[in-house]
């Protein structure tokens, strides 16, 4: 299966996306796939969407993200050099994406330079 049909089925799926709103969304990002690589703020901030569409969480975390997330599920908080030693990972690399889930409100940031999921 190709990667725009999977992405395109993928945005079918979901509740409240009908085939006039996919339109109006891929053309807004782009491509199909871009609507999943947006970041959360971004896709609320969409006439097209809107907050209740986009805490769907259309947004795809990417693998590096992924690794990111179930570390941080594992305790309540990790510091920032244990990520980058177990995620083996430029700083400035490991910063961007602790950034990017930061700004989807996906994790939160304590002194200290240690990271947790946020709750609820």
């Amino acid at each position: 299966m190709n990667q725009e049909l999977l992405f395109t089925t993928a945005l079918s799926l979901l509740k409240g996306i009908g085939p006039i709103t996919a339109k109006k969304l891929t053309a807004h990002c782009g491509s199909v796939e871009a609507i999943f690589n947006e970041r959360i703020s971004a896709l609320k901030k969409n006439p097209n969407i809107g907050d209740a569409l986009a805490q769907q969480t259309l947004r795809l975390f990417n693998a590096q993200e992924q690794l990111i997330i179930e570390l941080l599920s594992q305790r309540e908080y990790v510091h920032i050099d244990e990520l980058n030693r177990t995620l083996d990972l430029e700083r400035n690399q490991l910063s961007s994406l602790l950034m990017n889930l930061e700004l989807d409100q996906v994790i939160k940031l304590f002194p200290g330079m240690r990271f947790s999921l946020r709750k609820g």
